[in-house]
């Protein structure tokens, strides 16, 4: 299990925050369902004696349930002016070999797990989808991203489809990969 404690002082009335963030309280705990492929739900507990917020997720969890949970420790480390330590939530390294943690250093593992996610998916079929919407399929050649904040968006990519070689262009584009032609 991975641990991330937030200090913080004063009296913290935490039903309000927590509820609205999707937990259940249970026991004297809050804990929050991430993805079926996760190994285990986000379990919360606060220890007013302490003024300490303990938060343990399982170190099994997709790259979706990692946004989730660093989302959350950001509205909670924000609604309580805490004070993070992740230093028990270790989730890898970014570009440059520096050890990346769930709240601290989170944006560049991610921005360096896409990047890597992405360059593994060049020349292999892929579908480009814009919300809902699925532009179009063939082999990715080429993609271009902007940075908007602290998110790295894919903005434009070049497949070849059946039709020839293709732009698409969007302010958030989703390149997945295809298994079938169609």
């Amino acid at each position: 299990m991975l641990q991330v404690k937030i200090s913080y002082s004063g009296e913290q009335m935490l039903y309000g925050i927590l509820s609205a963030l999707g937990f259940k309280y249970d026991n004297y705990r809050y804990s929050l369902k991430l993805s079926p492929k996760a190994g285990g739900p986000l379990v919360l507990t606060n220890q007013p004696a302490d003024k300490e917020i303990n938060l343990t997720f399982p170190e099994e969890v997709t790259m979706e349930d990692c946004i989730q949970i660093n989302r959350i420790i950001e509205t909670i480390a924000g609604e309580v002016s805490g004070k993070v330590d992740d230093s028990e939530a270790h989730l890898g390294y970014d570009k440059d070999g520096n050890k990346k943690f769930i709240y601290h250093g989170f944006n560049s593992w991610a921005e360096f797990i896409d990047d890597a996610r992405h360059k593994t998916l060049e020349g292999q079929k892929v579908a480009v989808k814009h919300g809902d919407e699925i532009m179009g399929e063939g082999i990715l050649l080429t993609l271009d991203r902007a940075r908007e904040g602290d998110k790295v968006k894919v903005v434009s990519c070049t497949l070849v489809t059946t039709s020839g070689e293709q732009s698409f262009y969007g302010d958030d584009l989703q390149i997945l990969p295809v298994t079938t032609w169609q």
